[in-house]
């Protein structure tokens, strides 16, 4: 039997699949938690094989997460659910220590699979995933490697949100907002919004 912790911040989200992964006869649902923090709090008083998580979440994100869980937990098994395709997200959640990556989009089927396939040690990508990979043009290689929450504060920023109103809307705070719009800059090698924002239409960073 193989023991899951769930880390979700949308509740209907995070019930419909505690309840779709009960079902499995091999899989049981042994913690759940709507935010990255408290999840690293539960998991010390737990035997858990596979943990599953959000990308996108208030506060810390999964990226933070996952990083935060194989420092901790070295041998467990790690998914990411999320809502991005991107190259660059996936390769960032590899590089921290994800060892699954399905997006949300697809069938649960999909996700029970990732959650056995991690557990027996080995990699899995969701075939839409490795389809939209597939379809990504040569330069998305140079594409910097962004954070799913720099990303986030991107997509705002082209939005033309302030940094209080982006900080409101994530749920983190305004100094937080500055660093992360600082990263941003930097990786990108833009100096200017007007630049910064023609940037990420041109890389397929934002919706056009």
């Amino acid at each position: 039997m193989m023991d899951i912790f769930l880390v979700d911040d949308h509740p209907v989200l995070r019930e419909g699949l505690v309840e779709y992964l009960h079902a499995e006869p091999d899989m049981q649902v042994v913690g759940q938690s709507d935010c990255a923090e408290d999840a690293l709090e539960a998991l010390d008083g737990l035997r858990v094989d596979v943990l599953v998580t959000d990308q996108s979440m208030p506060g810390m994100d999964g990226l933070e997460l996952v990083t935060g869980i194989r420092r901790r937990y070295p041998e467990m098994g790690i998914v990411v659910l999320t809502m991005h395709k991107e190259l660059y997200l996936c390769r960032e959640m590899e590089r921290a220590g994800a060892d699954g990556y399905v997006l949300k989009t697809e069938s649960r089927v999909d996700l029970a699979r990732a959650v056995r396939e991690v557990h027996a040690g080995r990699q899995f990508v969701s075939q839409a995933v490795t389809a939209a990979l597939a379809r990504l043009p040569d330069q998305e290689e140079d594409v910097p490697l962004l954070t799913a929450r720099e990303l986030e504060v991107l997509q705002l920023v082209v939005q033309e949100l302030s940094n209080v109103e982006i900080a409101d809307r994530l749920f983190i705070s305004k100094f937080t907002v500055e660093t992360h719009r600082k990263n941003i800059f930097r990786k990108t090698g833009m100096r200017s919004l007007v630049g910064l924002i023609n940037f990420a239409h041109e890389n397929g960073l934002v919706e056009n």
